[in-house]
């Protein structure tokens, strides 16, 4: 895994010029942290194990989350609580795709299984279109601590999706980053829609991360993994 770690570092600073630099670095010594950490280490060799075997199941209410809430549009919501209450990093997922809300059940049952300790609170969010993304993210009881944004999608599991010309932003290089962990050939693409387009539209740090195009894609997942602990801190 080090030597995965090394490969994304060195990917990242061959894209950016120097003006982008102390973003990169910024990500650079955050995931190397994770990297060490044996808490984060048994989560993605659970992932691994769940995904492989198909040991999974998309169903977020067995995940171990606390705040469960179904509001009458359908949309699912929950958290896992982290040591600052005012830095939320929400995770979400459309919930007529079972191959996303499969990968987030993952990802919640992997950090709490192994009980890792977050520094942001992680809101998981099943919503059923852009209306009931911003109906979460404008929510009261949220709205200004929102820190960042990941969303899960249907797709390549070594691609990172956020707006046009954001490639040497921090949320991206959180995910090129996360994923080349897992995979030395992590790919950006320009997109401002579907579940992008309002979390874009309100300022917030967004990406969408691939997680398997007919199945969940363990190295997919553990990359999403590896950018939500990583936005979230340890």
């Amino acid at each position: 895994m080090q030597s995965r770690l090394l490969c994304a570092v060195m990917f990242s600073l061959s894209l950016f010029v120097a003006d982008q630099h102390m973003n990169a670095q910024s990500a650079d010594v955050i995931l190397g942290r994770l990297m060490g950490n044996s808490l984060y280490k048994a989560a993605v060799e659970r992932i691994e194990k769940d995904l492989t075997t198909g040991a999974y199941k998309p169903d977020i209410f067995n995940a171990g989350l606390s705040d469960l809430h179904t509001d009458q549009a359908g949309n699912i919501s929950a958290i896992r609580k982290g040591r600052q209450p005012d830095r939320i990093v929400v995770i979400a997922s459309a919930n007529n795709n079972p191959i996303t809300v499969a990968a987030m059940t993952e990802i919640a049952r992997a950090i709490q299984t192994e009980d890792i300790e977050t520094k942001g609170t992680l809101l998981f969010a099943i919503t059923s279109g852009p209306d009931s993304v911003k109906a979460v993210l404008e929510n009261s009881s949220y709205k200004e601590r929102i820190r960042w944004y990941v969303g899960l999608q249907n797709s390549d599991p070594v691609t990172v999706y956020s707006k046009p010309d954001s490639i040497g932003s921090t949320v991206v290089q959180y995910g090129l980053q996360s994923i080349a962990v897992f995979d030395p050939h992590p790919k950006y693409l320009p997109d401002a829609t579907g579940i992008l387009a309002v979390p874009i539209e309100m300022h917030i740090p967004a990406i969408a991360m691939g997680v398997g195009e007919t199945k969940p894609d363990f190295k997919g997942v553990q990359a999403a993994l590896t950018a939500v602990l990583a936005m979230a801190g340890v």
